[in-house]
């Protein structure tokens, strides 16, 4: 019998504990043994504990919305995350047919010529799987100090434990399957990988008009994230998504910040990112409800440069 205290299957609870924050401060035994079941080691119990340890990550928040004061109110669970990863996974061909997309589609995910045919069941799967290890770990950023092959090494810990309370076929299937994304090399983990910067684009975007709308035009800004996908994301039918989010961010942004005329800043700031992103758009040559055009647009920042000389 186990030292540690042991509860029934019917006291578990599905929620985070209060005591684990969101694992970064607390060692995997502290959370494994906060949602142990019973020491009876019943293959039921073990699935019950993965059920519920894999449940945290429906409350625990991805951390990079809250810090280095980007303060985003109530942001998305990490499962939230997962959850559209594979909703978009699915929208990918299986591959149970020989033909191909050869008509560029743009209402289809189906791989067009020039991409590999992909299984949408394996990518469904990497979606759920890529950010499992979450659950033990915590979501770890990059802001958080801690080393890259750290970061990796204690994920791959956390994805054996869990791995532990499944049958031996499922186990070893949960363990391939995270060492295929983490690996980059299959067709499907790459394109998962860029669905994932696609995510976080559009969730990002999502924010940045939130809090506009919602926090009294608060402007806040994730400009790093479209670089990113900008330059990863390669797959013809997201590339095109990524940058027609571009496009309607930029709209966004230069209608509504230079439309308030007091807010030059951020409507330079807006203006300058809109044109490092060197997208093949027209926005700049159109005339906004405040009838300014982008040569008005770019006196207006001269003139605010100057003045703060």
């Amino acid at each position: 019998m186990s030292q540690r205290s042991v509860r029934s299957v019917s006291s578990i609870t599905t929620e985070p504990p209060s005591k684990i924050d969101d694992g970064i401060n607390s060692t995997f035994e502290d959370i494994i043994a906060e949602y142990k079941t019973t020491d009876d080691d019943t293959q039921s119990d073990r699935l019950i504990e993965f059920l519920c340890l894999t449940g945290r990550l429906k409350t625990l928040p991805r951390r990079g919305w809250i810090l280095n004061n980007r303060c985003i109110k109530n942001p998305e669970p990490i499962a939230g995350h997962m959850y559209r990863m594979a909703i978009m996974s699915m929208l990918f061909d299986d591959g149970d047919d020989n033909s191909t997309n050869s008509n560029n589609n743009d209402n289809s995910m189906e791989p067009t010529k020039s991409t590999t045919k992909l299984n949408a069941g394996k990518m469904i799967q990497l979606s759920l799987i890529h950010d499992m290890a979450e659950c033990i770990v915590g979501d770890i950023t990059p802001m958080d100090g801690i080393d890259a092959d750290e970061k990796h090494r204690n994920e791959l810990i956390a994805m054996e434990k869990l791995a532990s309370l499944l049958p031996p076929k499922q186990s070893k299937r949960l363990i391939e399957l995270y060492r295929e994304y983490e690996s980059h090399k299959s067709p499907e983990s790459l394109i998962v990988k860029e669905l994932d910067r696609f995510d976080i684009c559009l969730q990002a975007f999502q924010y940045e008009r939130q809090e506009y709308f919602n926090q009294q035009k608060r402007i806040i800004r994730f400009d790093k994230f479209f670089q990113i996908a900008l330059e990863h994301v390669h797959h013809p039918l997201l590339r095109k998504m990524v940058e027609r989010l571009c496009r309607e961010r930029d709209r966004f942004w230069i209608e509504e910040i230079v439309a308030d005329i007091n807010n030059h800043k951020a409507a330079a700031e807006a203006l300058i990112a809109a044109q490092q992103d060197n997208l093949p758009v027209d926005i700049f040559t159109n005339v906004y409800p405040n009838g300014l055009t982008q040569q008005q647009m770019m006196n207006i920042i001269n003139s605010d440069q100057n003045n703060n000389k």
